[in-house]
């Protein structure tokens, strides 16, 4: 296929348009262009740049390479829609250099001929060249590589830890993401592999930190870190001690602990000597007080020593001042400006003013991308397999089955029970497609299965607050599979082996304990076998669920589990409800996951708002907060003791949720080359 272009339309404005688009690309690269065209790949051209005009032609086809090599996908073509002459922008001793009867030809979609005359009038020696030119364009789309998921805490909003927090990954730390500031409290805490933060990263004990970065100022007490990056000051008081800092602002160590390396594009205050510095670097000033030892100052601006500092070397571009003309504890001293109040060259001391001294601090930082898990649990529903919502029309709990054998697919239940007969408990809570005014099952005649069992024979496991839209069950056991709430969940005393998805709220309360279902796996999700749950109801569990197993989760045929990203969820919470006539404005809902005291849970716990934390709290499990939903009043906190540990089995991923963002696209690699020319 070939493609011509008119040339007299839009004469004028294509030419602007080309300048805009090429001028950035050629102009910024004529230099090395023409360096390229003195290297032995350009030799051949070089011989043929017999006079000034005919160099800057041959440097405008090279330059006109670049462009092409620099272009986006299925660019060349675009090339057609400008039309007229189109000027090369280059330095003025080279010519005018036009791009003129430009003619494109399709190889493949992703190969692309591009043929042109390069025209160069050049005035000051009154001479012109042109050279006929053939490219070859090549894109090659290279399949983006997908990130791994990291083991990384994620917080996207702010983040208080008032209590014991450990963060475990088989383990080994992991790490903390908080899109926000940080606050960790006097409290105790394992290590922590890196800290992200967007905002203030503030931390009051004793906790030891590979790294920490921060878009905000950082304030340590008694933290002991190897890595700090700040954007803002960073302040070190108590014991602390850091192995490497850079930070964009000031810092101000008045801590009894060590700093080997700090570097700042602004101030470097010593305010404690405390166990001695490695290298100051200052984009600005140092001022050392108090006393102790700094192996090598150095700034931009002025050095003021204030204390009686042990000093190896100081360094300023400014001006040095010292303590003390008798101050004999350092051995060099080099000033750009001047030395005041400071001793003079001797034996031990060399001492250097008007010197020309060029300290560099590091490079400024940049503000870093958190990462963000996209929680919804509306874009996950199709996997579930029982669907609980409150139907206001008979005001029963009507529960949606999916995916679930010996029941259809799409049948609605509503939740009943069976009289007792012959002395025997009733069954409480099953799934009956019909219902009296009692609550007792009319249809089928016969219980099917219970969407849980109460804490005793006699005792529900669930019900619906209709005026706070929530459901509370307080189970002995939960049916094992993906259940949906469509509304709040308030989880009591129990147990459970099922992924939990709720459009609201979720709480827990006493001691609930539950197992994301890949966690559960074939025997225990399949086959039902209760070896997990207390022994009273091990065998009603079996008896129960055995024989209605979830279908997409269980291959009984050949005896395998089929796990899924969803069955990696314990918990998860909030998300858009797309029914526009319930939701008619598109809002978020839900997300706030509020952990009581002795709560344990297995699997990913995603909260679409806030998480917070209270008591001994144990999960193990991928952890995000979203903030997706109304952030007006509260805010994530991890109170008391809160561990968080990532440990995967055959079946179970704890980094794998169905919830994060796709594969990046192919990466598009363009190249481009001169496969023929003539001088015309």
């Amino acid at each position: 296929m070939q493609y011509r272009y008119s040339p007299t339309k839009q004469r004028g404005t294509a030419s602007l348009i080309f300048v805009l688009l090429v001028a950035l690309v050629i102009t910024a690269s004529t230099n090395e262009v023409v360096k390229s065209i003195r290297n032995s790949q350009e030799i051949g051209t070089a011989v043929n740049a017999t006079s000034h005009a005919a160099t800057g032609a041959w440097v405008g086809a090279e330059a006109m390479r670049v462009y092409l090599e620099n272009l986006k996908n299925h660019d060349p073509i675009s090339l057609l829609a400008l039309g007229g002459d189109l000027p090369i922008e280059m330095d003025a001793s080279y010519g005018s250099v036009t791009a003129e009867n430009i003619v494109v030809n399709e190889i493949t979609p992703l190969d692309h001929q591009v043929e042109l005359v390069i025209v160069n009038r050049h005035a000051a020696s009154k001479s012109s060249a042109k050279l006929h030119v053939v490219y070859n364009v090549t894109e090659t789309q290279i399949p983006g590589t997908p990130v791994d998921p990291t083991p990384t805490v994620n917080f996207n909003d702010n983040l208080t830890i008032s209590g014991g927090i450990e963060l475990l990954n088989g383990g080994q730390p992991i790490d903390l993401s908080v899109n926000g500031d940080l606050d960790i409290g006097g409290v105790s805490v394992n290590p922590i592999n890196n800290i992200n933060a967007t905002g203030k990263v503030t931390i009051g004990s004793s906790v030891t930190v590979d790294s920490i970065f921060a878009d905000d100022d950082v304030e340590l007490a008694n933290t002991s870190v190897q890595k700090v990056r700040t954007l803002g000051t960073l302040t070190a008081t108590g014991s602390a001690n850091v192995v490497d800092v850079i930070a964009n602002d000031d810092v101000i160590i008045d801590a009894s602990g060590r700093f080997e390396r700090v570097s700042t594009q602004k101030n470097i205050y010593v305010e404690s000597g405390g166990e001695g510095q490695g290298v100051l670097i200052a984009g600005e000033n140092i001022v050392a007080s108090q006393s102790g030892s700094i192996d090598s100052a150095n700034a931009v601006g002025n050095i003021n020593f204030t204390g009686w500092f042990d000093v190896d070397h100081a360094t300023a571009m400014g001006d040095i001042n010292c303590v003390s003309q008798n101050w004999k504890k350092v051995i060099t001293l080099s000033a750009n400006g001047s030395l005041n109040n400071c001793p003079g060259s001797d034996n031990n001391i060399t001492a250097t003013s008007g010197a020309s001294n060029l300290v560099v601090p590091s490079p400024e930082l940049q503000p870093r991308v958190p990462p963000t898990t996209d929680i919804d649990v509306w874009q996950i529903n199709h996997e579930t397999n029982y669907f609980v919502e409150y139907n206001t029309n008979v005001n029963r709990i009507q529960v949606t089955v999916n995916n679930v054998n010996g029941l259809t697919d799409g049948e609605v239940y509503f939740l009943g029970k069976y009289n007792s007969s012959g002395g025997q408990p009733p069954h409480i809570d099953y799934l009956c497609t019909s219902v009296n005014s009692s609550g007792i099952c009319t249809a089928p005649a016969n219980p099917t299965l219970p969407l849980c069992f109460g804490q005793s024979l006699w005792n529900s496991c669930i019900t619906y607050n209709t005026g706070t839209k929530t459901f509370i069950v307080n189970p002995n056991q939960t049916v094992p599979g993906i259940v949906f709430f469509d509304g709040n969940l308030q989880l009591g005393n129990g147990h459970g082996m099922t992924t939990i998805l709720a459009s609201g709220d979720i709480s827990t309360e006493g001691s609930f304990r539950n197992w994301a279902v890949n966690r559960g796996a074939y025997e225990k999700v399949c086959e039902a076998n209760a070896d997990h749950a207390v022994s009273s109801v091990r065998s009603r569990y079996t008896t129960a669920w055995s024989n209605y197993y979830p279908t997409n989760l269980c291959d009984v045929a050949n005896g395998e589990y089929l796990p899924t990203s969803i069955g990696n969820i314990a918990l998860a919470a909030g998300g858009i409800n797309p029914d526009t006539t319930i939701n008619p404005d598109g809002s978020y809902t839900g997300g706030n996951i509020s952990l009581g005291s002795s709560t344990d849970i297995v699997g990913a716990v995603l909260a679409g708002n806030f998480l917070t934390t209270s008591g001994n709290v144990n999960i193990r499990g991928l952890v995000n907060a979203g903030s997706f939903g109304d952030t007006s009043s509260g805010e994530n906190s991890l109170g008391s003791k809160t561990t968080i540990e990532l440990s995967a089995t055959e079946d179970y991923d704890p980094l794998d949720i169905p919830l994060t963002p796709p594969p990046p696209p192919p990466i598009i690699v363009i190249e481009s080359a001169i496969t023929w020319s003539r001088v015309l």
